[in-house]
């Protein structure tokens, strides 16, 4: 993972995402739009292991929009 930070790879590091959001079960985690932008890192992180690099691509691609959607949404746009 090349220029990525700290946080992304604890984002994406499914022990830390439930670590961090799931220290009890909270039937909420997950719909604040700070947590979709960490459910679309671990989406896009995810898809590098599908053998089908067509389809991890096009998965990639959509993780990647969501995280920009979400992060617009953060900003004000």
């Amino acid at each position: 993972m090349a220029n990525v930070t700290h946080f992304e790879k604890a984002v994406t590091n499914p022990i830390m995402l439930w670590l961090f959001a799931h220290g009890w079960e909270d039937p909420e985690w997950g719909k604040t739009t700070e947590a979709q932008i960490s459910v679309g890192l671990a989406i896009r992180e995810l898809a590098k292991q599908v053998d089908d690099h067509g389809l991890a691509g096009e998965i990639e691609k959509l993780a990647a929009k969501h995280i920009a959607n979400s992060a617009g949404k953060l900003a004000g746009h």
